[in-house]
């Protein structure tokens, strides 16, 4: 009958120290690289957030400028309509 608790062959047991440093390492290794993905991610995040204010910010000021020529462009009409409605007033009065 085989021995459940046997001794370990000194191979077996530099065998079972180096699985768990191996394991270790691999596991630092992929935490370093998701590490270094999150980085990437939030930097990228970062810059298409300014990215975006900055837009924001362009279609603000020219939303602005056409609500300003637009406001401009009323009150031009408003003044040549009277403009035009006192002079056809004036004339229909010399004509009668």
């Amino acid at each position: 009958m085989v021995s459940i608790f046997r001794k370990k062959e000194p191979s077996e047991q530099c065998l079972s120290v180096e699985e768990p440093l191996v394991i270790l390492r691999a596991l630092e290794k992929e935490e370093v690289s998701l590490m270094e993905e999150k980085q990437e991610l939030l930097a990228r995040k970062e810059k298409l957030q300014l990215q975006a204010n900055e837009k924001i910010e362009t279609m603000r000021l020219r939303t602005q400028t056409l609500k300003s020529e637009i406001s401009e462009l009323k009150r031009q009409i408003e003044e040549l309509e009277k403009f035009v409605s006192a002079t056809s007033d004036s004339q229909t009065t010399s004509f009668s």
